[in-house]
């Protein structure tokens, strides 16, 4: 069977790069960098360099650079951490170094030790997700080759001499095409520069990368294109040109034949920024088919004594309650936690198992206020449009869920989240399994007069003194990354915060001069 070569691009400045999907085959690869896998859910059968391993739920895998390996599933979740040794210029050996770390029958005396490695392993996730200081990441990256090297050593693979010296040409051929992606390169040029007949080269080209030449050197030029693509606003054919495609025709066919689409396409669809706003943090919420999953890797995050300085005890305080008892100081216990409960979406509270639960909840231990996402979602079905492009209501979905809650002693906090799909600027920005919409409005009048109809519809419903009672607030977390709730810039988000605080507090006014010239 063919290996492939994967090329795998790390974040800028980092020389880790993780990823939790669901997986089903993936057929025989290899790649130069270190690969370690945690399985989060289900069972995976790995086989690396002809070994093969039957992985169950918290399993780890460790698979060396340049090991020829292929995964089968019927659904698992993993986490998988892919580690460019090479970073660590500070000790040249890691690049050759091969490790056997496997947990899976492992001997139980390895036990401690493979879970330090999952703790250091959760503490990477929980990082990279809060994007938080780079040093970090490379103090636990640092820690965790450390013990790999002192607990996990392995000898080189069997014909690791042969393939080292392959690999060493690889890495002069490939080192060459990176330097030169722009100059309309040929496989005759690189058979030059090699020394190396263009029948051998393009032989052994094929044989070691799974791929031929051309394939691979138009991978290359096209995944600086789409950088380019996405952030700067220059016109198709300079970016062509710019990435060693002299005919646009062929940049523009090559890119439909990989990404499915028009250049034009895809950069609409990803909001390219002719100049991106270094204010926006960059935060990546990393996407699992279920969430639940990912605690089988997080409760690996609890100290382990090895790993962290124990903490100074706490100073003893000492209460003298006589003096309070003497004065008689009475006060009234506040639960102030039981003020607000949250549920997920509209979905959720839409559901009769849930609206049950809520029942039960509100009989044992009654909350005040509920928190839920998606009030202007496809679930509610409130806002849609006519063929002529005039905004339509219907609020009978809403009614029902509304009632529901009062009935049950709750009254809803109104957040106005997210877009409805008539209304978005970008239909194809969707976050959650549910595929919430959170791009700005397209129509902020339009916008404008679904916070209006809203607000007045309740009033009429349920009274103005009651609607008053509930709080009223725009989505959450408007400064993450353009990919999850945030927008290109801060300034849309105020924009948009202006209009609907302008709408609401029109409304309000309208209403007390009504009731004045009444």
């Amino acid at each position: 069977m063919e290996e492939r070569h994967e090329i795998i691009e790390f974040p800028d400045n980092s020389p880790v790069k993780i990823f939790l999907h669901r997986l089903g085959n993936v057929n025989r690869h290899w790649h130069n960098s270190l690969e370690i896998l945690f399985l989060l859910s289900g069972t995976l059968h790995a086989i690396v360099d002809d070994q093969s391993y039957q992985l169950k739920e918290e399993d780890l895998l460790l698979i060396n650079s340049n090991s020829i390996h292929s995964l089968y599933s019927e659904g698992c979740e993993l986490a998988a951490f892919q580690i460019n040794c090479s970073y660590f210029n500070c000790d040249p050996r890691l690049p050759e170094l091969s490790f056997d770390c496997v947990s899976a029958n492992s001997n139980p005396q390895k036990t401690a030790c493979l879970d330090r490695l999952k703790h250091l392993l959760a503490n990477l996730l929980k990082i990279n997700e809060e994007q938080a200081n780079p040093l970090l990441t490379l103090s636990v990256l640092a820690r965790l080759l450390h013990e790999l090297e002192l607990h996990f050593p392995a000898p080189s693979p069997s014909g690791h001499a042969d393939r080292k010296k392959n690999l060493q040409k690889l890495s002069s051929m490939t080192d060459y095409i990176q330097k030169h992606y722009k100059d309309a390169l040929t496989l005759t040029r690189l058979a030059e520069h090699e020394h190396f007949s263009v029948s051998y080269l393009s032989r052994f080209f094929k044989e070691q990368m799974g791929m031929n030449f051309s394939d691979y050197y138009n991978c290359i030029r096209l995944d600086y294109a789409v950088n380019e693509l996405i952030t700067t606003s220059l016109p198709i054919a300079s970016v062509a040109a710019n990435n060693g495609f002299h005919d646009v025709r062929t940049f523009v066919s090559l890119f439909k034949k990989q990404y499915h689409m028009l250049p034009s396409d895809y950069r609409s669809r990803r909001g390219a920024s002719p100049v991106p706003d270094a204010s926006m943090p960059e935060i990546n919420y990393l996407a699992i088919t279920n969430s639940n999953s990912l605690k089988k890797l997080a409760k690996y995050l609890k100290p382990i004594p090895e790993l962290v300085e124990p903490a100074a005890p706490e100073p003893s305080r000492r209460v003298d309650l006589g003096i309070l008892s003497q004065n008689k100081i009475k006060g009234t216990l506040r639960h102030t936690v039981r003020r607000l409960c949250c549920i997920g979406s509209t979905r959720d509270l839409l559901a009769a198992n849930v609206q049950l639960l809520l029942k039960h909840i509100q009989k044992e231990t009654p909350f005040q206020y509920i928190r839920f996402h998606g009030l202007f979602s496809n679930d509610t079905m409130i806002y849609d449009e006519s063929s002529a492009g005039t905004p339509l209501f219907s609020f009978t979905i809403l009614d029902q869920l509304v009632d529901f809650l009062l009935d049950i002693g709750l009254k809803p906090v109104l957040q106005l989240s997210f877009t409805p799909d008539a209304l978005a600027s970008d239909p194809q920005k969707c976050a959650f399994y549910m595929h919430y919409n959170t791009s700005r409005p397209k129509d902020y009048g339009k916008w404008c007069l679904l916070v209006e109809a809203l607000l007045r519809h309740l009033m009429e419903r349920y009274t103005r003194k009651e609607v008053l009672s509930w709080p009223v607030f725009l989505w959450n977390e408007p400064d993450t990354s353009t990919a999850m709730f945030g927008f290109e810039t801060y300034a849309q988000f105020f924009d948009l915060y202006r209009s609907t605080y302008e709408t609401i507090r029109g409304v309000l006014w309208l209403l007390v001069a009504d009731r004045l010239y009444l």
